[in-house]
This record gives structure tokens, sequence and C-alpha cells, in this order.
């Protein structure tokens, strides 16, 4: 027994001194608890104990009285080990079943809107890859050559690690647990840095929501074309919000949120073609327009509908500022907002604006992303439209102005314009937790889920035995409640919120932000109910004729010549990397691995010299490309393949037509605005 013991303690001070040089802040809350623990500042609920007849360390656990493997520590480890194998079970599957198993190339008609033909569009590019293995992604008996992801979820001991990375002969994994008592027991069972001799570990080990996501992004950034599935074992002990972050991250990572082809067609083409027909409003600039003015934003959330009786009665006290999606049900309730927002390109927006309520907006001041499409645009006198730059900053008047979805982007080109005094209504983020809509009933995208308590036992993973990523809803701080159910989309929405409010407020330290609605809690803002409103004593004094003056002596029109110089040599590193993907073409490979390794040239161009242009999004342009097609190709060629050479023939020459026509398109679109 004291060799055993003797062998834990070497085990623990060997692990000690790994982390130290090669994950400092673990060591130091590791160091930090063990301290509290000695000095009598911290009562230990878990123990190390071992179980002579079964020769292996349990946990044994004071506040339950309970063994957490139950005495038979070794039948957890040889469990583990037999249910962790090259195939489909415990894993998280994160290929949409509906797009990468399309069975037809569809037709394009340009006259359908920019969101059905982009989308169409990278249907048929997957399409043409899919006619190439004829093979099913939800094909549950496929048998992976090898596993390049694993997670670890809730560690216990580490006593179940070593075996199934032999097993699975894995290089790269994480290990994710939230208690950091019980990971401080596994460092004396579980020999973390003679394993990392053979692999690269990643640990998030009792961190913030932050923190854990910054690090499983690190997870997901690594072999980007393995992010077709994660494998992984769970203890199943007290695993708290595991999956949830997992899934957050990896819809954040989604690239059919923002697809290359919508990149292009719904944000890189319109955005060039306005601002060579409208002028772009200086938002390196930052001005007092809305000073002390109190500005009440209308977006489309449940909130809003539920609050329409006090904004009758209060909306004259404030500049109102509504989103596209908001303003149709406000005109219905005869109140017109003072500005009128948007951040999105897709022409279907038109139908936020419906004929009725034409010759009521038309004279409002239309505050709009570049990439609003003309439609949207000649809805609105000429003298009324103010463009402004979103996600890229084209123009060298213009910075960034980031978000996820209008509500975030409409808060930040306020604060922009000076804004400091803030109430949101409708930004809830969150379902109606009473009936499940996401917005209100006149929002074009509204959508009811079932949040009964029956749908959220099918929705449990852990009970489903399946993930998917596109149905589960999540749970996050409320604004008023304790939590509130939300969706994944909608939860990115929140981490934008929280971004650019941490900015403005770095830049303005008077501004204060109210929401007034019952969603999601938005760090930064300030809950505020409605009984509780102070209403503003004076009404607002700035007028629409203020905002239309202000926009034409702060705007510019078209690209200078310096501007236009950057963008021409954009198009040389293009020609350069088009050579590259030509050079690719003539060659011959056996493996996919041999043709992955040749593409880093390719890559390096991408990643580096393009970089330098990253405003004009061409690196993203293709880096969401790589995203949409390398998972399915990754997928696809981890298995046995009969005459695999004969398959990745036919690849390569897709994925250099692919890739020389997103190129193509790019330039000529330089091209026309640079005449």
């Amino acid at each position: 027994m004291e060799q055993i013991q003797q062998k834990a303690i070497n085990t623990y001070l060997e692990n000690l001194q790994y982390l130290q040089k090669n994950n400092l802040p673990l060591y130091n809350k590791i160091d930090t608890l063990s301290k509290s623990i000695e000095d009598g500042n911290y009562q230990e609920r878990y123990s190390l104990e071992y179980i002579q007849e079964d020769t292996q360390f349990d946990i044994f656990d004071a506040f339950t009285k309970t063994y957490l493997y139950k005495r038979k520590p070794n039948q957890f480890i040889k469990e583990a080990t037999q249910n962790s194998n090259f195939d489909k079970l415990n894993s998280m599957d994160l290929l949409f079943p509906s797009i990468y198993n399309t069975q037809q190339e569809y037709y394009i008609d340009p006259t359908e809107n920019t969101l059905t033909r982009s989308t169409k569009m990278y249907h048929n590019d997957i399409f043409e890859f899919i006619k190439i293995f004829q093979k099913s992604t939800v094909y549950k008996k496929k048998q992976f050559k090898y596993i390049e992801k694993f997670i670890f979820v809730g560690s216990l001991l580490g006593t179940h690690i070593e075996p199934i990375v032999k097993k699975l002969n894995l290089n790269f994994y994480l290990v994710y647990e939230h208690d950091l008592e019980i990971f401080r027991l596994s460092l004396f069972t579980t020999n973390y840095a003679q394993l990392s001799q053979k692999a690269r570990i990643l640990f998030s080990i009792n961190e913030d929501k932050p923190t854990t996501e910054w690090i499983l992004s690190q997870f997901f950034n690594h072999a980007i074309r393995s992010n077709y599935m994660i494998k992984y074992y769970c203890s199943n002990y007290n695993i708290h919000d595991y999956f949830d972050r997992i899934l957050a991250v990896s819809s954040q990572r989604s690239p059919f949120a923002f697809s290359y082809t919508k990149m292009f067609e719904g944000y890189l083409k319109p955005s060039f073609q306005n601002i060579v027909k409208y002028p772009v409003l200086n938002t390196k600039k930052h001005y007092d327009l809305f000073k002390n003015k109190p500005v009440l934003i209308i977006a489309a959330g449940p909130s809003f509908g539920h609050n329409i009786q006090w904004l009758q009665q209060n909306h004259q006290k404030y500049f109102v500022v509504a989103i596209g999606a908001a303003v149709q049900k406000l005109c219905a309730q005869n109140i017109l907002p003072d500005m009128i927002t948007n951040a999105d390109g897709d022409e279907i927006i038109k139908k936020q604006f419906p004929d009725e309520i034409h010759e009521k907006i038309k004279n409002i001041p239309f505050l709009t992303s570049c990439a609003t499409h003309s439609s949207i645009l000649e809805l609105f006198e000429t003298k009324n439209i103010i463009l402004v730059e979103v996600m890229g900053a084209f123009k060298n008047i213009s910075i960034t102005i980031n978000g996820y979805s209008v509500g975030e982007v409409t808060l930040g080109m306020l604060t922009k314009l000076g804004a400091n005094d803030i109430y949101m209504l409708g930004t809830d983020l969150a379902l109606d937790q009473e009936t499940g809509a996401t917005h209100i009933q006149e929002h074009g995208h509204s959508i009811a889920h079932d949040i009964s308590d029956e749908k959220k036992e099918l929705n449990s993973f852990m009970k489903s035995g399946q993930y998917n990523t596109a149905s589960t809803t999540l749970t996050i701080k409320g604004n008023f409640r304790e939590s509130v159910i939300t969706t994944a989309t909608m939860e990115k929405s929140v981490h934008a919120y929280i971004k650019n409010i941490k900015t403005s407020q770095s830049e303005d330290q008077s501004l204060k932000i109210y929401n007034l609605s019952d969603g999601a809690f938005i760090q930064g803002t300030i809950p505020l109910k409605i009984k509780d409103i102070i209403i503003p004593c004076t009404n607002n004094t700035l007028v629409r004729e203020d905002i239309i003056n202000f926009a034409q002596h702060n705007s510019e029109l078209g690209f200078n010549a310096t501007e236009q110089k950057v963008l021409l040599e954009s198009v040389e590193v293009l020609h350069t990397l088009k050579k590259e993907v030509k050079k690719l073409y003539t060659q011959k490979f056996k493996t996919y691995d041999q043709f992955i390794a040749e593409r880093a040239i390719i890559m390096n161009i991408i990643n580096n010299d393009l970089r330098v242009y990253a405003t004009f999004y061409i690196d993203r342009l293709l880096l969401t490309y790589f995203l949409t097609m390398e998972p399915y190709l990754g997928f696809q060629f981890n298995e046995k393949l009969q005459n695999e050479q004969n398959y990745l023939k036919k690849v390569k020459k897709i994925w250099c037509d692919q890739m020389i026509k997103i190129i193509d398109q790019y330039n000529e679109l330089i091209y026309s605005v640079t005449k």
C-alpha cells in the first residue's frame, strides 16, 4: 500500500511540474486550492480511496457518502474503453444531414431572393462532391480509419483516458471538467505529463464561460477537416452544461449562418455596388448627435408585443429607432419611428415594409448597411439613406461595426453617433417563455419552439444519445428571470451585444443602456422593468432634418484613388493564388492526406498574404468555403476506400474549379468598381 501511495504522490508531482511549464493558469488554480486545503480554509468534499479488491482508486463523496465509481473503478475503465471505438457512437454529428445529403442539383432562378439563390449555390457546390461518393453522412455503421479529435467530458480520475488514447491512437484531445477538486485528485492517478509526450492535450478545468468557449474554439480550430464529428466519452457525473457550451461554439463556427455564397452575393457584391452609388458615413469619428437625448430602440422580440400600450403612451418622449422587423407593427399602432435601421443585405427584408406603409416611411432617415439590397433602398428618398459599413471596412473612413444581427449593429451605430442614454425594448434574444415564440408574430422569421417539460426531456442530450446542433435549445441567464430558454442562434447575438457594449462603454463612460425586455441578460446593460421607468421630463428636440443634414456633411461617395489602389493590389495576390490552384490541378495524388499536404502553399497565401486585405473579406470568403467543404471531404475520406486515388482525382478537379470560380467572381467585382 505504501508503494501505491508513493506512486500516486510521484504522479502528482510530475503532473504539477508539467502544468507549471505548459499551463500556468491551471497550475496556479491547483496550487491555490492545495494551499487552501492545507491551511484549513477549504473543506474537501471528495477524497481518494484505494479499493483493495479492485486494485484501483475510487472517489469518495463526503456529502452524499457515496463512491463515484461505486467501488468498481476497473469496471468503469473497461466499459469506457470498450465503448470507445472507430464508429459514430458517442459522437456529436456536425454535418447537417439536410445539407450534406442533398440528392439533386437545384435550378437557380436569377429573380429569386439572395438568400434562396445563395443557398442553392452552395447546395449545388456540395452536390458536386456528393455525386462522387454517393454515401450518406448519417450511415450509422461507418468505420473510421482514425479519430482526429476527442473530448473527455467529465474527467473524474482520468484513469480511463490512457487506455482510450492508446486504443484510438489519439494525438489531440480535450479534458473537460468543471470541478477543480475532482481534477486535482486525477493528478494523483493519471500521468498527464507522460500522455502529453505522445499527444497534444487541451484542458478546460473549472473555467468561466468565456474561457471555456475560447478553449473550445482552439479545439475546433485544430484540423478543420475533422469538424464533421466530435467523438467523446462522458463520465455522466455532474456534467452541467458541458454539451451546451460545445454546441454554442460549434454553432458559432457554422459556415452556413453566413455562407461563402451569401457572403459574396448578399454582402460583398451589393456593398461595392452601393458604395459607388450612395455616400457612406464616416464612422472613424465619434459624434455627439444623440448626446444626452433618450433613445428608444425597438426590436422585434416578444417583449415589444407585450408592451404596446406603454409604447403608445410614451413613445413621443424618446427618439425612437426601429429595427426593420418592428416597423410594420409600429405603423399599425400609428407610431412612426424617428429612424429605421437595417443590417441585412437580403431583399427578403423588403417584406418588413409592405406596400401600405411605403408612403409613411419614405421620408424617415434610413440608417442601413452598405450591403442593403437595391429594392429596399428604393423605398426611401435618396437623401434619407445613410450607409454605414457593417462587418467589413472597405473605405478608409469606416470602422467596422460588427454584429451577428441587426440589433447589436444598430446599438453600435447609435453609440458611434453619441447616444449615451439608450433604452432597448424587444431585445429579448430568448424565446417567449410562455409560448416559445422567437419574435413578434409580424416578424417574417418568427418560429414557435416547443418548450414544454416533455419536449425538454426529449431534447436532453444524455437521454437522446445523439446531439443535433440545429434543434437543441439552451438555457441562459435571464434579464428579469433567473434563467430563460433561447436558441444557439440568439445566444450568438448575446455575445455580440456584450462585445459591442464593452467597446462602446470603454469609449464613453457616460453610456447607460437599459434593457426593458423580458429575455436574456446582456452584460453591460441595466435590467429595467417598464413599471420602474422614470419617463424623461422633456420631449426629444432632435428632428429628422438634423439627421439628414448631419449625414450629408459627414459622408463620402465612391472609392478614392488610394482605396482603388489597395483593391487592385488584392487582385494581384489572387492572381498568384489562382496560379497555385492551377498547378495543384495538374498534380497526381495517391491519398487525400497527400492532397492536403500539397495545399500548404495555397493555405499560406490565404492565411498570410490575403490577410493584409482582410477588410475586403476575400480571405474570409475562401476560408468559409474551406469550412463548408473540408469537413465533408474529411468524413468521406476517413474510411478504407477502394481506389481512393480515383475518388481523389475527381475531388481535386471539382475543388480547383470551385476555388477558381470564387477568385474570378471577386476579381470581376473589383474591376467593375475601380474603372
